[in-house]
């Protein structure tokens, strides 16, 4: 009896210049970098991602913060949750956050991305 199985790049969703989402459920998705062509990811940003938006230069992304791990973050004011924003650049691979609501609009004008690719906050 087998009790292991393969995943192939068929469950992620293409972002471009290399990047996916990874949905090994509809619960936990998390965003990843080709670093191999024969499908190797690196992980960007781990597991509980919500909701994201991208277009040929930048990803956005929101994510829930869990367990422990909620206790240090910087949560957004108002939220029954907390949240973690973030942006990547695709072209020169940098990821900004996480931040919280503020920050993350002052970047956003910064880094000039278009207000067509937004995140359900």
């Amino acid at each position: 009896m087998l009790l292991a199985s393969c995943r192939f790049p068929v469950d992620y969703i293409q972002l471009g210049n290399g990047y996916v989402i990874d949905q090994e459920n509809k619960y936990h998705l998390s965003l990843l970098k080709s670093v191999y062509k024969n499908h190797s990811y690196q992980t960007i940003i781990p597991g509980a991602l919500i909701d994201y938006n991208f277009d040929d230069n930048h990803i956005v992304l929101l994510r829930l913060v869990v367990g422990r791990e909620g206790l240090d973050s910087d949560i957004l004011p108002d939220t029954p949750k907390p949240y973690q924003l973030w942006i990547n650049d695709k072209n020169s691979h940098k990821v900004y956050g996480p931040f919280n609501l503020n920050d993350y609009f002052k970047t956003r004008h910064v880094l000039n991305i278009s207000d067509k690719i937004k995140v359900s906050i």
